[in-house]
């Protein structure tokens, strides 16, 4: 969905489900513009990691293969 431009995505979100998104300043990116939810449900666990991809374009060409990625819960 495009929300219109000089509107916050995490506004407009909170608009869509009724409550509001709850947002931090990131540990590297600790810039005002950039926020980042809050979200308990959503923690990375360091250092496990699991494999994941290839994934394809819709062209059918199949880029960077298969790589570990950070687990999410």
């Amino acid at each position: 969905m495009e929300v219109p431009a000089g509107q916050s995505e995490y506004d407009y979100a909170g608009g869509v489900r009724g409550e509001p998104f709850e947002v931090i300043l990131g540990e590297y990116t600790n810039c005002r513009f950039l926020r980042i939810p809050k979200s308990p449900s959503k923690r990375s666990h360091t250092g496990h990691e699991i494999p994941e991809g290839p994934f394809g374009e819709f062209t059918g060409y199949y880029a960077g293969g298969l790589r570990s990625e950070p687990v999410l819960k």
